[in-house]
This record gives C-alpha cells, sequence and structure tokens, in this order.
C-alpha cells in the first residue's frame, strides 16, 4: 500500500463553517483508489476525479500558543506539499424504485446528478 498525499477541492459548499463539522463520523470516502472516487459529508455527496496541479500545494497545519498576558498566537507550521489534486462537485442521488438511501454504501453510486446548482440543499 502505498501512501500518497493530495489536495481535495469541493465545489457546490455556500457555507464554509460547514466544513468544520467534518470529523470520522460523517465523512466517508469511496472508492479513493479509482479514477471517479465519492465522498460523503453529513448529508451532502460529491464526485470526483484527479488532476495534477499547476505548481505546488503547500498544507499548513495552525498552531496555537498561549502567550504570557492570555493572548493566544496562532501560527502556521509547514506539514507537507502536492502536486495532486481531487477536485470533488456536489451531486444529488435520484431515488431509483423504492431505495431512499442517502450514505455511501457498498454498491458504487450509479445515479449521480451532477449539481447545476451548488450548495442548494436537495
Amino acid at each position: 500500500m502505498q501512501e500518497q498525499l493530495v489536495a481535495v477541492h469541493l465545489s457546490g459548499i455556500i457555507d464554509m463553517d460547514y466544513l468544520k463539522k467534518c470529523d470520522a463520523t460523517n465523512c466517508k470516502v469511496l472508492g479513493i483508489d479509482t479514477d471517479e472516487p465519492a465522498m460523503q459529508i453529513d448529508r451532502m455527496i460529491f464526485n470526483g476525479n484527479y488532476s495534477e496541479s499547476i505548481g505546488t500545494n503547500i498544507i499548513f497545519e495552525e498552531q496555537s500558543t498561549e502567550l504570557e498576558n492570555g493572548e493566544v498566537s496562532k501560527n502556521l507550521k509547514y506539514l507537507c506539499h502536492t502536486t495532486k489534486n481531487l477536485d470533488m462537485t456536489r451531486v444529488f442521488l435520484k431515488n431509483t424504485e423504492d431505495n431512499k438511501n442517502t450514505e455511501l454504501g457498498t454498491s458504487r453510486l450509479k445515479n449521480l446528478i451532477p449539481s447545476k446548482k451548488s450548495g442548494v440543499a436537495p
């Protein structure tokens, strides 16, 4: 198994604070090793593909330090870099027959409809 870093670009989210809700309990990725992976963040579904970036994506982590006067200083520390992008676009699932499951399951998402109104809840 090989580890590779990618920068994920999400299209279709209006509220950037929404991403702060993302954790291991509500964020799922399906087919990360395929050409078209899918991602679910809470109730939003994304479909994507890989691309090479023009230049390098540099990724930093935020570090907080408490100063003597009680204030908090935030600094950025270099974490890593990558030239690989994963471009994800929000899609909406289309109900087929009686199946109304909106969670990523064991079968590949076959009925993905690209969002024409990005960021609008279904």
